[in-house]
């Protein structure tokens, strides 16, 4: 490795464990009181090289969310993939999501934080999470156009609720309650609104005065 290679790797390596670190704060002390000064401690670096990366709190903050948001709504692509019912892909994205959460809940945290802070809000953050969001969604919907279209299932719709959905159990999961709680409800939820309704039966109470007529 050479000079100006081995450079660049210390770089994003320092970057790293600034974004690490800057994440376990914020979960841990809250968005506002939250510190350069408690991220460098807990990075085991100077304030000075902070901000040499990072020239404010909302610009790392910023960074921060951009960086697990792409990961986060990657696994919850992944739980979609390769389903072929509509009740599967809703309950496989449910599934990543609350995964994601027993893996890393303090990103968890701070998403909740960062969409929930009253006014004045971390801009740069909440925009990274939107465009981070609506991009998913973009690909989610070229990734089950396909199956829904086999099952019949308008695909806008669809996306709304799942959407929806979706940030329900981050901020239910977030409150506290179990994950495998709420992946059962909302299994039982994706089931009772996407299964196909039952076939009738043949004989209805018309055919059976059609028999007795006969």
């Amino acid at each position: 490795m050479g000079i100006a290679e081995r450079r660049l790797h210390e770089r994003q390596e320092r970057a790293r464990r600034i974004l690490e670190a800057a994440l376990l704060v914020f979960a841990r002390e809250g968005l506002r009181p939250a510190t350069m000064e408690a991220i460098a401690a807990e990075a085991q670096l100077g304030k000075g090289t902070i901000y040499y990366y990072y020239p404010s709190k909302e610009a790392l903050l910023g960074s921060l969310i951009t960086a697990m948001a792409e990961e986060y709504f990657r696994g919850l692509l992944e739980g979609a993939a390769d389903q072929t019912t509509p009740v599967a892909i809703a309950t496989g994205v449910s599934r990543a999501l609350l995964a994601h959460y027993k893996r890393q809940p303090e990103l968890f945290r701070v998403i909740h934080m960062v969409l929930g802070e009253p006014e004045p809000r971390p801009r740069t953050a909440v925009t990274a999470f939107t465009t981070a969001h609506l991009g998913w969604l973009r690909q989610l919907e070229a990734a089950i156009s396909g199956t829904l279209g086999v099952h019949r299932v308008p695909i806008r719709p669809f996306i709304t609720l799942l959407g929806t959905y979706s940030h329900g159990l981050l901020f239910e999961v977030v409150a506290g309650r179990q994950p495998d709680r709420l992946l059962a409800e909302a299994t039982t939820t994706f089931r009772a609104l996407l299964s196909p309704p039952p076939q009738k039966a043949s004989t209805g109470l018309k055919d059976q005065k059609n028999i007795q007529e006969g």
